[in-house]
């Protein structure tokens, strides 16, 4: 499983998960899977606060650890981490308890480490089109028209309502408004 940290809501949010079978953290009340979690009572949380792998070889001696399958007797939680903070939690669960060795310790380490910037990357583009889908959506529905123009008064980008206040019918983006 694969989840990213929420650090203003302290949450862990389910990104991906495989091997499950089912969700593996129940359903939400409109039947799509639970995705988001305090970080205070799990092993992803702890992880997520700390910013430090976990390695439970016996998931039945952890309190943090939340039973998801029954079949799962080791978990390896391992962060993602960028300035000091956990970005992301993988989460990797196994019927024997000794699955996680030196070797795989190091290719999860080493995989953790060359994501933190594609990471970073994708959550900042993510960011960025968030906050211009919200501007945009503040744009088109102002009462006030406005329009951005371009040296050659060329319309580059237009409200609904600039086209009322000027009596025009659509407009297409690049003509010359005169």
């Amino acid at each position: 499983a694969v989840s990213l940290v929420d650090h203003e809501s302290h949450d862990v949010v389910l990104q991906v998960f495989e091997g499950y079978g089912m969700a593996p953290f129940g359903y939400d009340h409109v039947g799509e899977p639970q995705r988001r979690h305090t970080w205070e009572h799990s092993v992803a949380g702890k992880v997520a606060r700390d910013a430090r792998a976990v390695l439970l070889r016996d998931v039945s001696l952890d309190p943090d650890y939340q039973p998801v399958v029954p079949e799962v007797r080791a978990e390896l939680a391992f962060p993602i981490v960028h300035a000091g903070q956990s970005l992301a939690i993988l989460q990797l669960d196994s019927p024997r308890s000794a699955a996680f060795g030196e070797g795989e310790l190091a290719i999860i380490r080493a995989l953790c480490a060359a994501v933190v910037q594609p990471l970073r990357r994708a959550l900042r583009a993510q960011e960025l089109l968030e906050t211009s889908t919200q501007l945009g959506q503040v744009f088109s529905s102002m009462p006030t028209g406005l329009a951005l123009l371009d040296g050659q008064g060329r319309v580059l980008r237009h409200n609904p309502a600039w086209l009322s206040v000027w009596g025009l019918g659509p407009l297409e983006l690049g003509e010359a408004f005169q």
